[in-house]
């Protein structure tokens, strides 16, 4: 298990699968379609957490994340969060005549190799299953099957939320097997049903009937879980709502909406100090300030942004809330290369965020990795070409295609900024007028540059956006704007 208790996320894990496998990083980085510096950090964070020194010692250490060799299990299984485990206890065999029981133990290997490739939860395997069964079992034909009152070790031993069990019988020549789903924790039923099968069949390597224990198992479970969130979500009905608030207040700039926000998150923390929603949103709204430039100390703004969003990642590590919160504080505080693993983490989980796709095109961008940040900005202008982002996104795309000198692709993309939403009277995607005028200076269209420039839409015209420019793009913006007749003055 991770050496200093810290928990893999998926992609963790999918790193540390494919290093088993004898990968290397460009090769990890072209199956995952992710760049070679992120694959780098997510080696460095397994061997980290794994205590590895070396690929091949963390390549061992891998079975520790799927069994637990002492059979003295506990919830959380390290590497899986706070996912519920799934416990497979031996099948009841004793039906069976003594040269037909391999088929119970083969049923038995083949289920949980399947279900262990659902990556979601973790199986116990079945060696600790096995002993967790029997112990204290004079013999076999006494076997107990699991006790809901808690007579049963197998639960606690094991650190399950849920165990399947069942039993075997043959009918001439077919297996009969029967098979239940137990909420352990509750002591509940939740699940059973009879199965059949053609004896030849079960041993060929495509049983039909360990797909249909899979088929009706997983949604089970699946709906399990979402009863015990929904029963969570409805005693913390207060913070949902507060933070809803707090959200609806953030969707709207101006500095009185943003502290309201702030206020707002830390009322729904003072009732529930392990809020995901809350944490994430208190880091969002700090971050907001430093973009919109409402901190009044930046380093404090950003420490706080910082602080608020790992708490909302350790309470869910792999969640898109805790991935994008945390990358969106450290974006905005110009900590871009740190940004981008949970940018691209946060996508992964959910790959329809325009917030997160515009967040890490903009991190890539003042990195200088222009043309890796451009598809995601058309990648979410596609996802919402009318949303309240898109004047961002179609400046971004105008930012990026400055900076590489493309000046008339420049031009386009910012004039379809500058229109913005006429229904909507925008007057924010003004902030990527100077592109027009510095782009047509490049070109060499002096006159056309100075028409430009004369013709700006004064008084509301701030520029806000160019103190994102890096670098190189400063300088090259400040020098079109002169050559348009800018005389350094607003």
């Amino acid at each position: 298990m991770p050496r200093d208790g810290r928990i893999l996320t998926n992609r963790q894990l999918e790193v540390l699968e494919l290093i088993a496998r004898g990968l290397t990083n460009p090769e990890i980085a072209s199956v995952l379609d992710v760049r070679p510096s992120t694959v780098k950090t997510h080696v460095a964070a397994v061997m980290d957490a794994l205590g590895a020194g070396s690929r091949t010692e963390a390549a061992v250490l891998l079975q520790e994340l799927r069994i637990d060799p002492e059979g003295t299990g506990v919830l959380p299984v390290p590497g899986f969060g706070g996912r519920p485990s799934v416990a497979v206890l031996p099948f009841d065999d004793q039906q069976l005549p003594p040269e037909d029981r391999y088929l119970a133990a083969g049923l038995l290997s083949d289920l949980i190799q399947r279900m262990g490739e659902i990556r979601w939860f973790p199986v116990i395997g079945r060696e600790a299953a096995s002993r967790a069964r029997n112990r204290g079992d004079a013999s076999r034909s006494t076997q107990p099957r699991f006790d809901p009152t808690g007579s049963n070790a197998s639960a606690s031993e094991l650190g399950a939320r849920y165990l399947v069990e069942g039993s075997l019988r043959r009918e001439g020549e077919r297996v009969a097997v029967t098979a239940e789903l137990w909420d352990a924790g509750r002591g509940e039923l939740i699940w059973a049903d009879h199965f059949a099968q053609p004896l030849a069949a079960l041993g060929s390597g495509e049983s039909e009937l360990v797909d249909r224990l899979l088929r009706e198992l997983e949604p089970v479970i699946h709906q399990t879980e979402r009863v015990r969130a929904a029963q969570v979500r409805a005693e913390q009905v207060v913070v949902w709502e507060t933070c809803k608030r707090a959200e609806f207040a953030l969707e709207r700039e101006g500095i009185q909406f943003q502290r309201s926000a702030v206020a707002l998150f830390e009322k729904a923390l003072a009732i529930d100090g392990e809020s995901l929603h809350a944490w994430a949103g208190l880091a969002l709204a700090e971050a907001n300030a430093l973009y919109l430039g409402f901190a009044e100390d930046r380093a404090a703004t950003a420490r706080r942004a910082r602080e608020a969003a790992e708490r909302a990642e350790k309470i869910a590590p792999e969640s898109f809330e805790g991935q994008y919160s945390l990358g969106r504080a450290l974006a905005m505080a110009r900590e871009d290369e740190a940004a981008i693993r949970h940018l691209e983490e946060a996508i992964e989980a959910n790959p329809s965020s325009v917030q997160a796709l515009n967040t890490l095109a903009g991190a890539l961008r003042r990195l200088g990795e222009n043309d890796a940040a451009l598809p995601h900005y058309v990648r979410a202008l596609r996802l919402s070409p009318r949303g309240p982002t898109a004047h961002h996104l179609q400046g971004g795309i105008a930012m990026v295609h400055f900076a590489c000198e493309r000046y008339e692709q420049a031009i386009e993309a910012a004039r379809a900024a500058v229109a913005g939403d006429p229904a909507e009277d925008d007057t924010k995607a003004l902030d990527f007028y100077g592109i027009i005028p510095a782009s047509l200076a490049f070109l060499g269209q002096a006159a056309e540059a100075r028409a430009a420039w004369e013709a700006r839409p004064r008084g509301r015209h701030r520029l806000r956006h160019t103190a994102h420019y890096v670098g190189p793009e400063a300088a090259m913006l400040v020098e079109g704007l002169k050559r348009a007749g800018w005389d350094g003055e607003f």
